[in-house]
C-alpha cells in the first residue's frame, strides 16, 4: 500500500519507517529542506536506537522516500497520515493546531483521488471532525475519509513499541477507513497484536488519557516519596511493593523530580483545557498537574536561591490570562527571594494589552523590552512591576514599527527628542522664533501670566507678549523685565471682558497661549469661546480657558488651518467629558485620543505619565517628571512652553512632545536640588536650561 507521511519528526520518521518495513511504498513529506536533504543522506534528525539502519535498509529496498513536494508526497497515496507537532498553545496550554490544520490545507488542494486522512499526532478531541469539515471546503475528492490513529511510543523503545505495540487504536467513523487501516497494520497481527476500533473522538481522547493516567503514577509516587521522607520509609520498597501487585503494575513508580518530556506536560494540560470546554471538571488530572509542577520547582528553586540575579523569560507579549499553578508559585517566591530580577519584555504575568496586571506577576527590577516598549510598561498601574527600562534594538526599524495595523503608541525617549531641536543661525534675530501672546492672569492670579510668559522666553520663543486684564497689568509688569505687556478691558473683578477678544486678535503673534489664571466668569467665558471660533493662529488651552468649554465641549474643535492644543489636569478632562475623575484616570489612553480625534484637537492629559493625543489618533507617553511637579503653577509653565516650541517649530505634534519631555526633564533636576516636597514652579522655569542642555549634550554626543 502507498502511504504519505507529513512531517519527519520523531512519530512521523519512526512510524514512516516503520511502516516501510512492513513492507508498504511509503513517502515522508516535511517543508525543512535541509532536513529533507539530510535524510537522504541518511542523517538522521534525531536519535532513536536503531532507527538509522531502519532508515537505511528500507529507502535501499526502494520502501521509504523522501519529499519536500506535498503534492509528489500524496500522489497515489491511499492513506495519508499527519505527524506535525502540536505543542502547547502559549496562554492557555491548549494544543497549537496550526501545523495540522495548514498540512490538511495544503493536501486538499493537491490530492487527485480520495484517500484516508489519518491523524497520528496527538490532537484534542474533535480535532477529526474540523479536519472532515476543512477537507470538505477547501475542495478534497468526494471519498476521502478522516481517522485518528494515536501512537503510543516511548523515547528509546519506539521502534519496539511500533512493532510490538500494547493495542493499536484506531478511530474512524467509516468502514472504509477502518479497512485501510486494518490493511496498513496487517503483519502486526501475526504477533496477535490487539487492534481496538472505536470512534474518532474516542480514539482521540484515549491518546489523552493514557498519558494523563502515567502522570498520576508518576506524582502519586512522588507524594509517597515526601511522606516516606518524612516518616522515616524506604520509597523503593513501597514503589516495588505495590508495583508487583498486577492491578496496578510496576512501571511510572519512580519517584524523581516529576514528570518531564514533551508529552506529559502537554497532553494534561490539553486534556485539562478540553474538560474545561466542555465543561466537566478533571480534579485528579487537575491536582497531579499542581502537584507535579511544585515538585519540579522546589528542586529548582535551591539553585536559584543561590544565584545573584534572575533572568525572567517565562512569558512574553502572548499572556493573555492570569498566572496559576506552578508559574504562579514560580512568581511569588523570585519575588519574595529578594535577588534582582531583569525581564525580557515583559514582566512575566503582564499582558501586552493592557495597562492593568491581569492577575500576580513579576516585580522586576530592570525590563529590556525587545523593538518597543508595551503599554504596560510605560504607564500605571503596571509600570510598577517593570522597574528600569532597556529599549532593545533587534533591529526592526522604525518605519516597520510605525506602520503597523493598530494604535499608535509610542514612549517619548531623549535620543528622538533631541532630534526636534535645530542649531539657531549666526545670523538669526528674534523674530526668526516666534512671537507668542500669552492671555493670562486675573486679580490674585498674576504669577501664573509670568510663569507661563517665562516659560516661553525659557523655550526660545523670539517675543514673548502678556496680554491681562488692565488693572492687573502693573503687578506683572513689574515681575519680569524680559517680556511685553497689553492691557485689557477687564470687570470690576479685575477679570478680562468679553470684548478684550477684539484687542488679542489684532496683535502681532504666530501663537495664543490662554488660560493660566484667568478666572472664570461669564465674561472669561465668551471671551474664551470667541478667541477660539475667531482665532487665525495656533492655541494653546489651559486652566480656565478649558474650563470655559465645560458645559458645551462640542463648542472646542480645532481646524485644519489653525491647531488647537489643550492641556487639561484629570479633574479638568473629567469636567469636559462630565465623567468622574476616577474614569480619567482609568482610562487615560483612551479618554485623550477619544477626545482628541472627536473634537479635532491635541490633547496634553497631564500627570504621572502625561499622554499626548492627536487630532488623527497617535499617542505619546512621557516618561519624565515626578511627584514633586505636583504643585501650582507648573501647568502653567507646560503653557508657555508649548506655545514657545509651537511658534518655532511650527508643528503642533512636536511641540507638545518636545515641551512636555522638557518640561519633566527640568522637573528631574530641580527634584535633585529641591527635593519633591521643596519643589516649586520657579524651580522648573531655573531649570529648563540645564534640561536643553542635556538634551542637545546627548544628541552632539551622538553625531
Amino acid at each position: 500500500m502507498r502511504i504519505a507521511m507529513i512531517g519527519t519528526g520523531y512519530v512521523g520518521l519512526v512510524s514512516g519507517a516503520c511502516f516501510a518495513d512492513f513492507g508498504h511504498d511509503v513517502i515522508c513529506v516535511d517543508k525543512d529542506a535541509g532536513k529533507i536533504a539530510a535524510l537522504k543522506q541518511g542523517v538522521m534528525p534525531i536519535w532513536e536506537p536503531g532507527l538509522e539502519a531502519l532508515v537505511k535498509s528500507n529507502a535501499e529496498r526502494g520502501r521509504l522516500s523522501f519529499t519536500t513536494e506535498m503534492a509528489e508526497g500524496v500522489d497515489g497515496a491511499e492513506a495519508i497520515f499527519i505527524a506535525v507537532g502540536t505543542p502547547a498553545r502559549r496562554g492557555d496550554g491548549h494544543a497549537d493546531l496550526t501545523y495540522v490544520f495548514d498540512a490538511v490545507r495544503e493536501l486538499a488542494h493537491v490530492m487527485k483521488q480520495p484517500a484516508v486522512v489519518v491523524t497520528k499526532s496527538t490532537v484534542p478531541v474533535g480535532t477529526g471532525d474540523r479536519i472532515t469539515e476543512l477537507l470538505r471546503s477547501e475542495g478534497a475528492p468526494a471519498g476521502t475519509w478522516v481517522a485518528s490513529n494515536p501512537e503510543f511510543l516511548r523515547e528509546g523503545a519506539a521502534i519496539a513499541d511500533f512493532k510490538h505495540p500494547d493495542r493499536i487504536v484506531v478511530g474512524a467513523e467509516d468502514e472504509q477507513a477502518r479497512q485501510v487501516l486494518r490493511e496498513i497494520y496487517r503483519p502486526l497481527f501475526l504477533n496477535k497484536a490487539p487492534i481496538l476500533f472505536t470512534g474518532r473522538r474516542t480514539a482521540e481522547l484515549t491518546k489523552y488519557a493514557a498519558n494523563a493516567f502515567l502522570a498520576v503514577k508518576i506524582s502519586f509516587i512522588n507524594e509517597i516519596a515526601n511522606l516516606c521522607e518524612a516518616v522515616d520509609a524506604d520509597v523503593q520498597e513501597v514503589a516495588r511493593g505495590i508495583g508487583l501487585d498486577n492491578r496496578i503494575g510496576p512501571k511510572f513508580l519512580h519517584p524523581g523530580p516529576g514528570y518531564g518530556g514533551s508529552c506529559f506536560p502537554k497532553d494534561t494540560l490539553a486534556l485539562l483545557q478540553t474538560a474545561n470546554e466542555a465543561g466537566v471538571e478533571q480534579r485528579i488530572v487537575k491536582t497531579v498537574v499542581e502537584v507535579n509542577d511544585e515538585q519540579s520547582w522546589e528542586l529548582h528553586f535551591s539553585e536559584v536561591s543561590d544565584c545573584t540575579l534572575i533572568v525572567d523569560a517565562m512569558f512574553g507579549t502572548g499572556l493573555r490570562s492570569p498566572l496559576s499553578g506552578m508559574m504562579e508559585t514560580v512568581v511569588a517566591d523570585i519575588n519574595a527571594s529578594g535577588i534582582p530580577i531583569v525581564s525580557i519584555d515583559l514582566p512575566s504575568g503582564l499582558s501586552a494589552d493592557s495597562a492593568h496586571p491581569i492577575g500576580d506577576c513579576v516585580d522586576a527590577s530592570m525590563t529590556v523590552t525587545l523593538a518597543a516598549p508595551k503599554l504596560p510598561l510605560v504607564v500605571p498601574p503596571g509600570e510598577i512591576y517593570a522597574g528600569d527600562i532597556v529599549i532593545a534594538d533587534i533591529g526592526i526599524p522604525r518605519e516597520v514599527i510605525e506602520g503597523l495595523e493598530g494604535p499608535y503608541l509610542e514612549l517619548l525617549t531623549p535620543e528622538y527628542i533631541a532630534t526636534l531641536i535645530q542649531p539657531r543661525a549666526a545670523d538669526a534675530h528674534k523674530g526668526d522664533f516666534g512671537r507668542v501672546t500669552v492671555v493670562a492672569g486675573s486679580r490674585g492670579k498674576t504669577g501664573a501670566a509670568y510663569l507661563s510668559a517665562m516659560a516661553a522666553l525659557r523655550s526660545g520663543a523670539g517675543l514673548v507678549t502678556v496680554a491681562t486684564p488692565a488693572s492687573c497689568l502693573p503687578i506683572v509688569a513689574s515681575l519680569a523685565p524680559e517680556f511685553m505687556t497689553e492691557p485689557l478691558s477687564d470687570d470690576a473683578k479685575g477679570t478680562v471682558a468679553a470684548d478684550a477678544v477684539e484687542r488679542v486678535l489684532e496683535l502681532d503673534q504666530d501663537v495664543i497661549a490662554c488660560g493660566p489664571g484667568l478666572g472664570r466668569s461669564p465674561e472669561v467665558t465668551q471671551f474664551v469661546r470667541g478667541l477660539v471660533d475667531r482665532g487665525t493662529v495656533p492655541l494653546v488651552l489651559d486652566a480656565d480657558a478649558i474650563v470655559a468649554f465645560a458645559d458645551d465641549p462640542a463648542a472646542l474643535v480645532g481646524r485644519e488651518e489653525r491647531h488647537v492644543i489643550i492641556t487639561p489636569h484629570p479633574g479638568e478632562m473629567a469636567r469636559l467629558i462630565a465623567s468622574p475623575i476616577e474614569d480619567v484616570q482609568a482610562n487615560r489612553i483612551g479618554v485623550a485620543t477619544d477626545f482628541a480625534t472627536t473634537h479635532h484637537v491635541y490633547v496634553v492629559l497631564k500627570g504621572h505619565r502625561t499622554v499626548i493625543a492627536t487630532p488623527e489618533g497617535r499617542v505619546f507617553i512621557n516618561p519624565t517628571g515626578n511627584p514633586g511637579m505636583a504643585t501650582g503653577g507648573t501647568g502653567d509653565v507646560l503653557t508657555g512652553m508649548i506655545a514657545a516650541w509651537l511658534a518655532q517649530l511650527l508643528d503642533a505634534e512636536a511641540a507638545c512632545r518636545l515641551a512636555v519631555f522638557l518640561h519633566g526633564a527640568a522637573g528631574d533636576l530641580a527634584e535633585i536640588g529641591k527635593t519633591q516636597i521643596a519643589m516649586t514652579a520657579t524651580d522648573l522655569l531655573d531649570h529648563l536650561g540645564d534640561a536643553l542642555k542635556r538634551l542637545t549634550a546627548r544628541e552632539s554626543s551622538e553625531d
